[in-house]
């Protein structure tokens, strides 16, 4: 699992981008709070940018992946990842979020992100936003793993995004053939409608002749069977 590009969204519009390096808590940044490496003076581009930080929510996700013991639905990991890229890994190893995480209270840990919105002790109205966007990503409905295993790190063979290989053995249905079978059942179904109509109206004069009736029961109920075998056999051969 890597970081979807919702979360990558809500990671860019709280970063914001910067094209010239800027001191960030006694370091320097770049684009969207990439530091590895950046000097007074640097400068970089839009997609110089979003390669930093693709290379830096990477690292980030490797150190989730080492501290949640829990099965996470793709938003829940969205939130997580960046939540720590944001507050870093120390302090999300020693929050409630992650305790309660592990312990798989879901809600709880999810009311725990509210928390963290101060810098150096300082309440920040940014930091309350990006909290309030992260436990919205983190509530969208989604798939959660119903193993018990936590979530997987990535495949390091296969490139990012790539769609995943089909199986040799795998067919599909052409759409020729599902119209075709549509239409047989409908014109089934509408003989089968208009069967019953006629055998409806030939039994009303036969209340008093049980025999009569049956026969022509049993009768009705012989072509409906055999126009549910044509149908068998024209979709076999298909």
């Amino acid at each position: 699992m890597v970081t979807s590009q919702d979360g990558i969204e809500l990671i860019k519009d709280f970063e914001k981008f910067r094209p010239n390096a800027y001191p960030d808590a006694g370091r320097w940044a770049i684009g969207y709070g990439h530091t590895a490496g950046v000097q007074p003076g640097d400068t970089c581009t839009q997609q110089e940018a979003e390669d930093f930080l693709r290379l830096d929510l990477e690292e980030t996700e490797r150190y989730v992946y080492g501290v949640v013991q829990v099965p996470l639905s793709q938003h829940q990991f969205d939130a997580i990842v960046s939540l720590t890229f944001n507050m870093g890994i120390g302090n999300l190893m020693k929050s409630d979020v992650l305790r309660m995480l592990n312990r798989k209270n879901y809600d709880g840990a999810c009311r725990q992100f509210a928390r963290h919105n101060r810098s150096e002790g300082e309440v920040m109205d940014g930091l309350i936003r990006r909290r309030a966007a992260e436990m919205a990503l983190w509530n969208l409905p989604d798939h959660v793993p119903s193993d018990k295993s936590p979530v997987s790190p990535p495949i390091p063979d296969r490139e990012i995004g790539a769609k995943p290989d089909k199986p040799s053995n795998a067919t599909e249905t052409p759409l020729s053939d599902m119209v075709k079978h549509s239409t047989t059942v409908k014109m089934l179904l509408g003989v089968l409608s208009s069967l019953v109509a006629v055998v409806a109206q030939m039994l009303e004069p036969l209340k008093k002749n049980p025999s009569a009736a049956i026969i022509i029961g049993l009768a009705a109920a012989g072509v409906g069977g055999a126009l549910v075998l044509k149908y068998r056999d024209t979709k076999r051969g298909t």
